[in-house]
């Protein structure tokens, strides 16, 4: 079973666990926590096998709603999930990602578990953002992410919201050709859109519950300018080459897949104009801060949309107001939270806990600048062959980014149920086959509704 060692100096070597048989310890767990997530969770299965090592007496039964099956989507897991918890039969932990957390708080199925962060050495920023103004916590997120925006600093500049965005997109038209692009993201309607979500949901939700029908409308307006600027260049490049050699642009992934470390080299070597997404982890920083030293002109700041200083918010877990085995269940959460239970799943994000997110040494792991890898990216366009060695960041870099994670207050809503519902009606309207109003009429109903529920 692998994790990452931080006294390493790579930024993700692993480590192997040795099991030996001990007669002392039950071959049969005392309880059995069950932890429910609509996706697999990578960061559970180690942090499960870490815990069950030091608590031998609690089984950690993770179940996953999603199965895979196509037919079986998000709305229906959830409508299965709510129907246990109601029966009594459902989880003792929820990991909220994908969830209607906030409406599970309002109707009550969440514990307050503000007791095990009173003097929890969390962010402030992060623990202040999921604290209600009674003081009571029901969720609290294991990780976070940095939202980024890459490209020419004189370009990104420019960028402060969402609208200025597609500005910066619609400025640079007449350049768009095969290979040079706005965005990667920008070749599906519903890939932009997913890539777009998270630091705009925020403000697609009233203080009442409800959505917003402007601010989605306003989304789906920008989002279709940006798409449009290099809509017949996609086109063409699908003629082409096929609809199959542009399979992989899913709009499936998970924001984590869409990280603004996976566009870097493209950016450097001339193919996209600009990247955004999350920095989830010390390796991102570096493949950022290498692509901007090895091209002088390029930078990042933070990547603000509808939403201002927004976090991604990542593992969010609460305790079900119905378990039977609280006292096991604060027992993982208090482990979660450790030092040590923040050390593990290094690429899932960052760690909330502020001792390992302050120590430059997680971001350097101690001898920044070190190359810890090698890669390299070809231009279609011109053949151009970029090559790239990648370095820890400097000191100087990892307390830039130390400082701007510690200002971002609004986490990012990873609800699925809205989500969905803005993709499907979002991508109908950006293909053409809606009008605007109708997809703002279509994603109200389907939310309001189920808010309602």
């Amino acid at each position: 079973l692998t994790g990452v060692d931080y006294s390493s100096e790579s930024v993700s070597q692993g480590f192997i666990y040795k099991y030996t048989y001990d007669p002392n310890t039950s071959a049969v767990p005392g309880t059995e926590l069950k932890i429910y997530t609509l996706n697999e969770s990578s960061l559970l299965k180690q942090a499960a096998t870490v815990f069950q090592k030091k608590y031998p007496d609690i089984y950690l039964n993770i179940q996953t709603g999603m199965s895979g099956d196509d037919s079986f989507t998000s709305s229906d897991a959830v409508k299965v999930l709510n129907t246990e918890i109601m029966a009594g039969k459902g989880p003792d932990l929820l990991l909220l990602d994908g969830l209607p957390e906030d409406t599970y708080i309002e109707k009550g199925l969440l514990e307050d578990i503000s007791g095990l962060f009173s003097e929890a050495d969390l962010l402030d920023n992060i623990k202040d953002a999921y604290t209600g103004e009674d003081g009571k916590i029901y969720a609290m997120p294991v990780k976070f992410a940095i939202p980024l925006l890459q490209g020419k600093k004189e370009e990104i500049d420019s960028v402060t919201d969402l609208t200025s965005l597609a500005d910066l997109a619609e400025a640079h038209k007449d350049e768009y050709k095969a290979f040079h692009l706005f965005s990667y993201s920008a070749m599906k309607p519903a890939l932009l859109l997913k890539c777009l979500t998270d630091v705009n949901m925020p403000a697609w939700i009233k203080e009442d519950g409800t959505l917003d029908s402007e601010s989605v409308a306003s989304f789906l307006e920008d989002s279709n300018r940006i798409y449009q600027t290099s809509a017949d260049v996609v086109k063409e490049l699908i003629a082409e080459y096929g609809e199959d050699s542009f399979a992989s642009l899913s709009s499936e992934y998970s924001r984590h897949d869409m990280g603004i470390g996976g566009s870097v080299m493209s950016i450097l070597g001339g193919n996209f104009l600009a990247g955004f997404g999350g920095l989830f982890s010390p390796s991102d920083l570096s493949y950022v801060d290498s692509v901007n030293k090895a091209d002088s002109s390029l930078g990042i700041k933070l990547w603000d949309g509808q939403s201002k200083n927004t976090f991604y918010p990542e593992q969010i877990i609460g305790i079900s107001a119905k378990s039977t085995n609280k006292e096991a269940a604060q027992e993982f959460l208090s482990f979660l939270f450790s030092e040590e239970g923040q050390k593990l799943g290094a690429e899932v994000g960052l760690p909330v806990n502020r001792t390992i997110y302050e120590d430059v040494n997680y971001w350097t792991q101690g001898t920044p600048g070190k190359a810890i890898s090698f890669t390299s990216s070809e231009n279609n366009e011109t053949g151009e062959h970029v090559e790239l060695e990648i370095c820890l960041p400097s000191e100087e870099t990892a307390k830039e980014i130390i400082d701007l994670g510690k200002t971002l207050t609004i986490p990012s809503k990873d609800n699925s149920i809205v989500q969905n519902a803005v993709l499907d009606a979002g991508t109908r309207y950006i293909d053409g086959d809606i009008s605007l109003e109708e997809a703002v009429s279509a994603i109200t109903q389907e939310v309001n509704l189920y808010l309602s529920e």
